[in-house]
């Protein structure tokens, strides 16, 4: 345990969960557990005794302070608890039963938290988010987002229900024909009234979703709004809301009975209360009353087509609905294993309900999860698989139900592999049949993000998807990585950040970018690392986190803390072996995992410049360069015209292929050609600054390479000092000062000499305050 304790509600970890005192909350990655309240109660005693056995007498005395409850009550308990965390007795990862004296939790505790202001309790400045790796991917947002998402983003997209209120909403009144429907309440108690009242709120959303009058506040948002009790003045302030949609959901017999209150949020009183007695197989006819009783309070005009779209849905046999339910309440956890089991039970619905439609999008969508996020040797041919049967299952759905605006956005996700065009135009058919869809919104960002003219555009379709589901973190995430990395406006970006964190301060995409944008982008390391070292606790798959521990421990002169995460975390992860190559400057092993990486389609884009600078190190090295050349042709798009001009593809990232396939072009005596593309490349990147607002800062390294190349070494120097003194780092500077080819003669002539002191004391500084917050408590010992 290496942070700190502070006064706030104490938030641990236990092996992949997180344990959040003060929310009274298990997370398992981007996941929220349904613990029940007595269930949470006794995992926190067995954490407080933690490593410790605790007797059945200490847990009747923590648990059920005054009470006598028999043995058998206990252990039916601690059943309940492990079936909630997916635990077996008989091989038990967290509860371990000890025979004959009690119960003790496997995994080590380790107690996190985030250091909070006294007051307010939000997080103080220091004083100086389960992302895998994806399937090889033909379109770009992944890079910004799948990190999260990036999450991502999107990033995308498959995060735990958020809290909080966003800092927009406050001050501002809600627009006046909003709308979130709430969780219906379960009046019965049991599984099937569970889903049943879960049901019906989804499908009161996804119903008024449709009404291009009305805003209506995201499912993530909406559901997560009511979990710390606020009056409805409060939710609708936080979710920027003008009405709530709420009610609950009995049972009795052979009846189904619904209740629904429309409330107003500006005074809290209800605008409208109904009661409804109907037999259960009228639940399709009941949702679509309710729902038309709301736009009728709300005094809303709907012509015949959008009449149509609120209420024309087909009624599904009853038993096929309630199997759809059931997926969908497992389909919402996003967990692979929930969502296999999802799967099931939307083939099952399909079975006895052939024409319902919305059981094909969703057994499409839960099969591509599985094929996608299942991490197994053949994982892309999975997922190849998997996408052209959601398109034959997606295609089924729309021939059921022509206005099925879920079915046109899962079509448009899988679209988008291969087909940006379409899967703009399917993004753009779901939200005019759902104009309130944020999730399609966020699709749709995505697809524009991958056309640099559009991503203004693709920012401002983002921002609508956070006024959708203001309280989902995400979106404020992916906002500033697109900031960070395409405009690198690095205070916008980490301010928002700090915001998110504000919020949720476990939220690990945020800790992890905001590390990283400390650490990489602004030099401060030491600080950066608290925030990384954080996140790699709360994901520690996080292929993204792992490689910028690495590259701030390398920079710092921590070469043994990096060499430790790799070897802690880089056996699950992908790339490790390439970073730990070219960190011990093992060329050859380097590059063979380069084009490894490159042949089956497995580099990550934050391992682009690493790839490139082995393969062309090791080329130099070996004087090999025909391997080297068509690899490097192949991946930097670079073509060649009859006259034996180069034509460069746009540099929307870094220019790091291009510099390399230039340079090892000049030592393999096709000097003219080699030049060409390094000046070709130089021009390129002027125009994407001035065309597209590209921020200067990533290409400030290849721009230094390439004019060093060049024989430009006045301007080589000066592009080096302008990028030390935006960051005072860059990545891999020690690599870049040190040993970068294009530079022995600016280090012979001592051109350099300055710049690379600055480099070493700025290293040597940062080091020391890494072992002063060590020695608080701040950051682990490594090794």
């Amino acid at each position: 345990m290496y942070l700190i304790a502070n006064e706030s509600p104490p938030v641990y970890r236990v092996d992949d969960l997180i344990v959040d005192v003060g929310r009274a909350c298990v997370t398992r990655g981007t996941t929220q557990l349904e613990v029940p309240k007595l269930s949470f109660d006794l995992l926190l005693a067995l954490i407080a005794r933690a490593p410790a056995i605790v007797s059945p007498d200490d847990l009747m005395t923590l648990v059920w302070p005054g009470l006598v409850v028999s043995p058998d009550t206990i252990s039916q308990r601690i059943k309940l608890l492990r079936g909630a965390l997916g635990d077996d007795a008989r091989e038990a990862r967290y509860i371990a039963g000890v025979r004959g004296r009690g119960y003790r939790l496997v995994p080590e505790v380790i107690l996190l938290a985030v250091k909070t202001d006294a007051i307010s309790g939000a997080p103080v400045e220091p004083a100086a988010t389960i992302p895998v790796p994806r399937p090889r991917r033909r379109w770009a947002w992944t890079a910004v987002v799948a990190a999260l998402v990036l999450g991502a983003a999107l990033i995308a997209l498959l995060l735990k229900p958020p809290s909080g209120d966003p800092a927009k909403v406050a001050g501002e009144p809600p627009p006046r024909r909003s709308v979130a429907v709430l969780p219906f309440a379960d009046l019965d108690g049991t599984p099937h009234g569970k889903a049943l009242a879960f049901g019906i709120s989804e499908a009161l959303l996804h119903q008024l979703a449709s009404v291009s009058e009305l805003s209506v506040i995201a499912r993530t948002s909406s559901f997560a709004a009511t979990e710390n009790g606020d009056d409805a003045r409060a939710i609708g302030r936080k979710l920027s809301a003008h009405y709530l949609l709420e009610g609950g959901v009995q049972s009795e017999g052979e009846r189904l009975r619904v209740t629904a209150q429309l409330i107003d949020t500006s005074s809290g009183e209800h605008v409208w209360s109904m009661r409804f007695d109907r037999a259960p197989q009228d639940v399709f006819a009941l949702q679509d009353e309710i729902a038309l009783a709301v736009t009728r309070a709300l005094r809303l005009s709907l012509d015949s087509s959008a009449a149509d779209r609120l209420v024309g849905r087909k009624a599904a046999n009853l038993d096929a609905y309630f199997a759809y339910l059931q997926g969908r309440a497992l389909a919402t956890t996003l967990r692979i294993a929930d969502s296999a089991a999802a799967a099931k039970q939307f083939a099952a619905a399909i079975r006895v309900d052939p024409q319902f439609a919305p059981a094909y999008v969703e057994l499409a969508n839960a099969r591509l999860r599985v094929a996608e996020f299942d991490i197994t040797p053949d994982r892309e041919a999975r997922f190849d698989a998997a996408r052209t049967d959601a398109g034959r299952l997606i295609e089924k759905a729309l021939s059921l139900d022509p206005y099925n605006s879920e079915a046109y956005a899962a079509r448009a996700y899988v679209r988008a592999f291969d087909d940006l065009a379409a899967a703009e135009s399917d993004y753009r058919k779901s939200i005019e049949l759902s104009p309130s869809n944020a999730s399609a919104h966020e699709g749709l960002a995505a697809v524009l993000y991958e056309t640099p003219a559009k991503r203004d555009q693709a920012l401002q379709v983002l921002d609508r998807a956070r006024e959708l589901d203001p309280l989902e973190p995400r979106y404020d995430v992916t906002k500033a990585v697109f900031l960070l990395y395409w405009r690198a406006q690095v205070d916008q970006g980490v301010a928002l950040l700090r915001e998110v964190l504000k919020r949720d301060p476990l939220y690990q995409p945020a800790l992890m970018r905001l590390g990283e944008a400390r650490a990489c982008l602004r030099g401060e390391e030491a600080d950066g690392l608290r925030y990384l070292e954080q996140a790699i606790d709360l994901d520690p798959r996080s292929d993204l986190t792992v490689s910028q521990l690495v590259g701030a421990y390398a920079n710092t002169q921590q070469q043994a803390a990096a060499e430790d995460v790799l070897k802690q975390f880089g056996a699950s992860v992908s790339g490790s072996d390439l970073k730990l190559a070219v960190e011990r400057r093992e060329w050859p092993a380097a590059a063979e995992s380069a084009y490894h990486a490159i042949g089956g389609g497995t580099l990550a884009p934050y391992n682009i410049v690493v790839a490139a600078y082995a393969i062309r190190l090791h080329a130099r090295e070996t004087r090999d360069y025909q391997r080297a050349l068509a690899v490097l042709e192949k991946v930097s798009g670079v073509t060649w015209n009859e006259r034996g001009e180069p034509r460069v593809a746009m540099q929307v990232g870094v220019a790091t292929w291009n510099v390399a396939l230039g340079d090892l072009l000049i030592l393999d005596g096709q000097a003219a050609r080699g030049k060409a593309l390094l000046s070709a490349s130089l021009a390129d990147m002027d125009r994407v600054m001035k065309q597209f607002g590209r921020g200067p800062f990533w290409y400030r390294a290849d721009r230094a390479t390439a004019l060093a190349l060049l024989g430009e070494k006045d301007a080589a120097l000066m592009a080096i000092r302008t990028a030390m003194v935006d960051s005072n780092a860059m990545c891999f500077p020690k690599l870049f000062l040190e040993i970068e080819p294009a530079f022995a003669a600016m280090r012979a002539d001592g051109g350099l000499d300055e710049i690379r002191a600055e480099a070493r004391s700025h290293a040597a500084a940062q080091s020391a305050e890494i072992e002063k917050m060590r020695a608080e408590g701040l950051l682990p010992r490594r090794p």
